[in-house]
């Protein structure tokens, strides 16, 4: 309706005008949103382009418990309030004769933040904020050993005004002091295709694949599917053709170090940031905005989850059984304890009879099978606990010594605290026949979801493509 138009180009004025506001006069701006429906609506495009184009993050928990969240909440404002920043940002990314800067990606872009593809500036950028830099040869480098990239950043840093005497014996405050970081990185360059494939490094091309495909999401090109796993079947024929020409014609080669890769591309098509059907659009566009500017160590562990066992009612084969009644116990260095081994991310995995620790990067799920025994849930969460949709939410681990609950608090804390560099992992426990359950099941990757086939079905349509790539070649 008319009345609807001019109410959107006023909401458009609005916040273009605000966000023009915030970056001139330096002001970043955090976005936190908890909606406790799963109806309500955040407008995280509009909220989160601020946050972005700011230096700012944006927090979001969908369904919102406060008795269940509110540590959530309290580890994300202190993690903010306590992390380095630095304000008043301006940087660039040099490079040495023979290669070019060809994109940057990032959480924010367009002219309010960046002069070209090779800078920048920006109100705040804090520890957990990375940027990825893409790079392009310009000319033959066959009589260069190595290239270089320099990294310049120039900014004030958080700290209190510092104060004098003037002449007149009045109190003056001196301007806020300019701080210069530089990172000068050298890089070797090799003519060996099968050198390039041994040092490649899988967390980094993820991460790189990653970003292009949230860009081309957020930016609404139709074309991204086949435009993230071009490059997969390109590299898989690259190494095919020039490193393994000998191997049988009905086998995927995968190289060494990049075995893991097409998992993690499958893992991307089925994670909720990429899919439409079935997904809040707040959070897709959450998960969108986080993955622009996550480290890189980050991306494998929101791809692909781990799943591991904690306990079984009836069936446990020996080595398992081992396995389990080592995991929450001390190893010997420091505070850490043993962790169980993870298991594949597959439902075939997860039986009735057990309960599972599922991380998937923002969040650990315990999932409590409807067959495990009475007395387990007892130590687990004290004497009487019924797991079901309504209590779930509200459930506590015991925290008395030798009880099955401090053994999962002991594992619990352990993941935290190897991925203390990350955002906190809230703790959701989940029962069978639940809504919980029901998202839960959409992290098992391996398996067939909202229309994307299984891992099998995935390697099987990969080497297609491949093999038609090299019979073209």
């Amino acid at each position: 309706t008319p009345q609807a138009r001019s109410y959107l180009v006023f909401q458009r004025e609005f916040y273009e005008g605000l966000l023009m506001d915030c970056s001139g006069g330096g002001v970043c701006v955090d976005v936190h949103a908890y909606p406790s429906t799963r109806n309500a609506k955040m407008l995280l495009q509009t909220l989160g382009s601020i946050a972005t184009h700011t230096g700012g993050k944006v927090f979001y928990q969908h369904d919102f418990i406060w008795n269940r969240d509110y540590m959530r909440i309290y580890e994300d404002l202190h993690r903010l309030l306590t992390s380095p920043l630095a304000f008043m940002c301006e940087a660039k990314l040099r490079t040495s004769t023979g290669v070019a800067v060809d994109k940057i990606l990032a959480p924010f872009g367009g002219p309010r933040v960046l002069y070209d593809q090779t800078a920048f500036r920006i109100p705040r950028m804090d520890a957990d904020m990375t940027i990825a830099f893409l790079c392009k040869h310009v000319q033959q480098l066959d009589s260069v050993k190595q290239v270089y990239v320099q990294f310049v950043c120039a900014y004030t840093p958080l700290q209190p005004m510092e104060s004098g005497r003037s002449p007149d014996g009045s109190h003056e405050s001196s301007p806020p002091r300019r701080y210069l970081r530089v990172h000068t990185l050298s890089m070797p360059v090799t003519f060996s295709l099968s050198s390039l494939f041994r040092f490649a490094e899988v967390e980094s091309t993820v991460a790189v694949m990653t970003r292009l495909a949230a860009k081309m999401v957020l930016h609404s090109e139709k074309d991204w599917r086949e435009k993230t796993m071009e490059p997969l079947v390109s590299i898989l024929h690259a190494y095919r053709a020039n490193c393994a020409s000998t191997s049988s014609a009905g086998q995927l080669i995968l190289p060494d170090s990049l075995k893991l890769l097409p998992v993690y591309i499958m893992s991307l098509f089925k994670h909720a940031a990429f899919r439409s059907s079935e997904v809040r659009e707040d959070e897709r566009i959450w998960h969108l905005i986080r993955f622009m500017g996550l480290p890189v160590h980050a991306y494998p562990g929101l791809l692909y989850p781990r799943v591991f066992p904690i306990h079984r009612s009836y069936l446990e084969k020996a080595r398992e059984k081992k396995m389990l009644q080592r995991a929450g116990l001390p190893t010997g260095v420091a505070d850490n304890v043993y962790l169980p081994d993870s298991l594949a991310a597959t439902g075939v995995k997860i039986s009735s009879d057990g309960v599972f620790l599922c991380d998937v990067g923002t969040a650990l799920f315990l999932y409590v099978g409807q067959h495990v025994k009475p007395e387990y849930l007892a130590a687990l969460f004290g004497e009487g606990a019924v797991v079901n949709e309504e209590n779930a939410p509200f459930l506590q681990l015991r925290t008395d010594d030798d009880s099955a609950g401090s053994i999962v608090s002991r594992i619990v804390g352990q993941i935290r605290k190897d991925k203390a560099t990350l955002p906190y992992l809230p703790l959701r426990v989940v029962n069978a026949n639940s809504l919980d359950e029901t998202r839960l099941l959409t992290h098992l990757v391996e398996d067939a979801i909202a229309g994307e086939g299984c891992y099998v079905d995935f390697l099987c349509g990969l080497h297609k493509m491949v093999h038609s790539k090299l019979d073209e070649s």
